[in-house]
C-alpha cells in the first residue's frame, strides 16, 4: 500500500511516504519545496504592523529534505533571526503601558493553514 502522511507539526511539515514509487516521491518533494516557498511568501505578505521592516524580511524558507521515508521542509521566522517581540505580534499581548490588548497577527497561522490546504490539493492532483 502506498501512502503519504502529512502531521500537522507548526514547526515543520513532515511527509512520510510508505511504498511509494520513487517517481512520485520526487514529485512530492517537488509539491513540498513549492509549498514552503509558497507559504513563506502568503506570510510575507501577511506580516502587519510593518516599523522597520525587520519582522517582514524575516520570513523565509528551508529547501525540502528527503531523508529515508520522510520528505521535511519549513517557512516562518528561522530561529536565529526570531526577535522576542515577533512572537508578542503573532500571538497577541497586552500592551503594558496602555493596559490595552493588542490583537495577534496571525500570520504564520493563517498562512499555515491556507498552504496547507494547498499542499494537500496538490497531492491529490498528483495522485489521480
Amino acid at each position: 500500500m502506498a501512502a503519504i502522511r502529512w502531521n500537522g507539526d507548526l514547526d515543520k511539515l513532515i511527509t512520510h511516504l510508505n511504498n511509494v514509487p520513487e517517481e512520485l516521491e520526487q514529485a512530492v518533494t517537488e509539491v513540498t519545496q513549492e509549498s514552503v516557498d509558497e507559504g513563506s511568501h502568503i506570510m510575507y505578505e501577511k506580516v502587519g504592523r510593518i516599523d522597520t521592516g525587520v519582522m517582514r524580511e524575516s520570513v523565509g524558507s528551508g529547501p525540502v529534505a528527503k531523508s529515508d521515508s520522510t520528505v521535511s521542509g519549513w517557512f516562518g521566522w528561522p530561529d536565529e533571526k526570531v526577535e522576542p517581540y515577533f512572537v508578542y505580534q503573532e500571538q497577541g499581548f497586552n500592551n503594558v503601558w496602555s493596559g490595552e490588548d493588542v490583537p495577534p497577527m496571525h500570520a504564520l497561522l493563517e498562512s499555515f493553514i491556507v498552504e496547507r490546504e494547498s499542499w494537500f490539493s496538490r497531492l491529490k492532483a498528483l495522485m489521480k
